[in-house]
């Protein structure tokens, strides 16, 4: 006795989601039951005519009033001028290869009504990425081809299951950015130099995201879509090796992530100048950067870092440390009994690491503080509220950004070697990230640093991680 054949459970009249996921679709209109409960924009292809279907001689006009449902079956066969050839223009040339799908206008449409709004927060700057962002996009395809990047991987990130498909969209898509982003960079003109900085930009948050807690949730065929770290895709498919605890921290304590964010900085210096001038200059805003004033800062959490040199500068006199940090246990003498003596060198880099550090940590707070203000003068319906705050501090998510590019390369080689006072620092900064909590692209990042720097060191150096560990929240 044969076989039941099973019925077909694609889509073959749906919408383009489910034909993309190939799934069968409900047809609801004006959005379908799988789209209405993936939350993504449901878009139905035009309606073809249908053939073969021989027309009643009898057949009558619909009067004006018929229903569209009876228009669109009606129509038997395309009118004649239709297929004429004098309906083209022959003067005009064919349009070139697309270069987009139809489905990455979902990802446009995500692009434009959410991810742009959802990277940055400040007012003024959030609409920037939305409006001149993608307006200077339509120009340079490797710019869209990086807004869709991270359109698609903020669309896996709002799914509560795994979405394969979306990672490995956001991959190549970044792909292309990459390749187009190579290409110009050895020619940086005024023309070009928006379009090479936003890209630029949009990749350093596609790294956050995807080096990040993203891949873990995305665990499957395209979990290792992460920068120079791509799947095999000539067979289809692939299975991606389970993200361990110890492959976690080696990739988060890698300097592969951080040179892909500081190797940017160097290729863009030509197109400063342009950028400072042009229409995302906000963008690069350094605000009161330079004018943070060291000396003066008194709060718990300076003195806490300022203890950190007492590691590798064990002769640091007692009297140099915070009242306020004595009651913590790296502030006695026997915590840093043990430290090494270190070369001129290695101090010199801890010690402008450090500066550096602090002076975000700073940064921070004073971003914090006006974030605040400026919410409450939203809720007072304070038109002031409406400023950009580039007149003040930049954005506080670019915080972790500038102490990443500032860093000395001689800090990054010792972290690379997991010397541990480097890796101490790392692990302050992995609790100024942890204050980036509430962004999508940094969800977790900070408690991750902490976590990882936690497990390489031994129990000697549990009182130097007590304070960024009770920051992210681990004690």
């Amino acid at each position: 006795m044969g076989k039941t054949r099973r019925a077909h459970r694609k889509s073959r009249t749906g919408c383009v989601e489910c034909k993309r996921r190939r799934i069968k679709c409900g047809e609801e209109k004006p959005q379908c039951a799988n789209c209405v409960r993936h939350q993504v924009p449901c878009i139905y292809p035009p309606l073809q005519s249908p053939t073969g279907v021989p027309q009643s001689p009898n057949a009558q006009p619909s009067p004006a009033g018929f229903n569209s449902r009876s228009q669109f079956t009606g129509i038997q066969s395309p009118p004649p001028w239709l297929l004429s050839n004098s309906i083209l223009h022959d003067d005009v040339p064919n349009l070139s290869p697309t270069l987009f799908e139809m489905k990455d206008l979902v990802l446009l449409h995500q692009w434009t009504l959410s991810t742009s709004l959802s990277i940055i927060y400040a007012p003024g700057l959030d609409v920037m990425l939305q409006q001149v962002l993608t307006q200077i996009a339509f120009s340079h395809a490797y710019l869209m081809h990086g807004a869709l990047s991270l359109a698609a991987v903020h669309l896996a990130y709002l799914d509560r299951s795994p979405r394969h498909d979306l990672v490995l969209d956001a991959a190549q898509h970044h792909n292309a950015a990459i390749r187009g982003f190579r290409a110009e960079i050895n020619h940086i003109t005024p023309a070009n130099a928006d379009a090479v900085f936003a890209t630029a930009l949009l990749n350093t948050f596609y790294v956050f995201a995807t080096f990040g807690r993203q891949r873990d949730r995305h665990d499957g065929p395209a979990a290792g879509c992460t920068p120079r770290n791509h799947y095999d895709g000539g067979n289809g498919g692939g299975s991606a090796v389970a993200d361990t605890a110890a492959s976690r921290r080696a990739r988060i304590l890698s300097t592969e992530w951080i040179t892909l964010i500081r190797g940017v900085g160097a290729v863009l210096r030509p197109a400063a100048g342009a950028v400072r001038t042009g229409p995302l200059r906000d963008l690069v805003n350094m605000g009161n950067w330079c004018a943070i004033d060291l000396d003066c800062l008194d709060s718990d959490e300076d003195a806490r870092l300022r203890l950190l040199r007492r590691i590798w500068c064990p002769q640091a006199a007692a009297s140099s440390t915070p009242a306020s940090a004595n009651a913590s246990n790296p502030s006695s003498p026997a915590a840093a009994a043990g430290a090494a003596v270190e070369t001129e060198d290695t101090v010199a880099a801890y010690d402008e690491a450090l500066v550096f550090l602090r002076r975000s940590f700073a940064w921070m707070r004073m971003g914090l503080q006006q974030q605040q203000q400026q919410q409450q003068q939203q809720q007072q319906h304070n038109p002031a509220s409406t400023t950009t705050s580039s007149s003040g501090h930049t954005t506080i998510c670019s915080v972790p950004f500038i102490w990443l590019h500032l860093v000395p390369a001689g800090y990054l080689e010792r972290f690379r070697q997991r010397q541990p006072a480097a890796l101490v620092i790392f692990a302050h900064f992995g609790a100024l990230m942890h204050d980036l909590d509430g962004f999508w692209w940094s969800e977790g990042w900070g408690r991750e640093i902490v976590e990882a720097v936690d497990d390489s060191l031994g129990t000697y150096w549990t009182p130097w991680l007590e304070w960024p560990r009770r920051v992210v929240g681990l004690a």
